[in-house]
């Protein structure tokens, strides 16, 4: 399969020789991240923009996304070596870079990190959210966003492709489940948004009905879900997945984190521990008094009063200390898991 991809123009910098390597054969002593963002072709749909974040040698500056500055070096090569991907997929009606601070972490720990935009349900554009063609399409646009991370010339032959985790925030969730071979299927969905006793709220339920979503499986056929070592959920949508049988050819490690206030909390976590495959390693936890957004990058001051309840957090929840504990364990799980596959 060829993936279409276009990158900006960019000078190359020469890397380092002599790096030395762990017992992982990730380099020690990350110094830097750089940046390329690129736009993938799909058939079925718009352009996928996807930005990557690598380890690099080449010194970074400030540069700006939109609201969002991150210290990168833009279109720099990448630091001798090869490195595991993991891919990020953001929530409803969001941006790819509210997951900007995990996705520099984790660059700067020696994974190759993609950030890709889902065109239709994403700030620019939602027209697609909470519809089934949201459905089918996120799944796809995570495999072609790994088709074209694996087409990025200097890039993608730095990339180990047995060694692929996803990152999921909410229907993000949803959608990396979905493209790691799990089974969703509307019924309890749309049945749930059809009770009578729902009709007012949650609000999304009006969205849903407007859509006409069917009520039945997905259709899906996701071609990368053999190489998936790892996936990460956080506050996930799993109201795809409350069927049995829907988690049974999932191979990937699970961790998975809950957010006390989230609606079907609980029963997320009973989902997954009685539905995942008896030999699947699952680390499943409750965040307590934390909100659905808590996961996510805090917003930069000037924009924080307009985004809602994404830049509100419970009283007395610490998004900062969290989020630099999140990283953290994402990063043991991946290194625990993801680093575990054959290279």
């Amino acid at each position: 399969m060829t993936t279409a991809v276009s990158i900006e123009p960019h000078e190359p910098h020469e890397p380092r020789a002599g790096v030395r390597t762990d017992s992982h054969g990730l380099p020690h002593g990350v110094p830097h991240v750089g940046c390329v963002r690129i736009s993938v072709d799909d058939a079925a749909g718009a352009p996928i923009a996807l930005s990557l974040l690598y380890p690099t040698d080449a010194a970074p500056a400030p540069v700006r996304f939109g609201p969002y500055t991150l210290e990168v070096a833009l279109n720099a090569a990448v630091r001798e070596g090869r490195y595991p991907l993991v891919m990020i997929s953001h929530g409803t009606r969001s941006s790819p870079m509210v997951f900007r601070s995990l996705a520099q972490f984790l660059a700067g720990q020696g994974f190759i990190v993609g950030l890709l935009e889902h065109p239709f349900d994403c700030v620019a554009n939602a027209s697609q959210q909470y519809s089934y063609e949201n459905l089918v399409n996120r799944p796809r646009q995570i495999d072609l966003a790994i088709d074209g991370a694996l087409a990025v010339p200097g890039i993608g032959a730095a990339i180990r492709p047995e060694q692929i985790s996803l990152i999921g925030h909410s229907v993000g969730a949803y959608a990396v489940l979905a493209a790691a071979g799990a089974a969703p299927d509307t019924s309890a969905f749309v049945e749930f948004c059809h009770a009578p006793e729902n009709l007012a709220t949650p609000d999304w339920t009006a969205l849903v009905r407007q859509r006409g979503m069917p009520s039945g499986p997905v259709a899906l056929a996701p071609r990368w879900r053999h190489r998936i070592a790892a996936l990460v959920l956080l506050a996930p949508d799993l109201s795809m997945y409350r069927h049995p049988g829907a988690l049974d050819q999932l191979s990937a490690a699970l961790l998975v984190m809950v957010a006390e206030h989230d609606l079907w909390a609980q029963e997320s976590l009973d989902l997954l521990k009685a539905g995942a495959p008896p030999a699947l390693a699952v680390e499943a936890r409750m965040i307590a008094n934390a909100g659905h957004y808590s996961f996510i990058s805090q917003f930069p001051e000037a924009i924080r009063g307009h985004v809602g309840d994404a830049g509100r957090d419970p009283q007395g929840f610490d998004r900062a200390a969290f989020l630099a504990t999140l990283e953290r364990d994402v990063l043991a799980f991946l290194r625990a898991h993801a680093l575990a596959s054959p290279a």
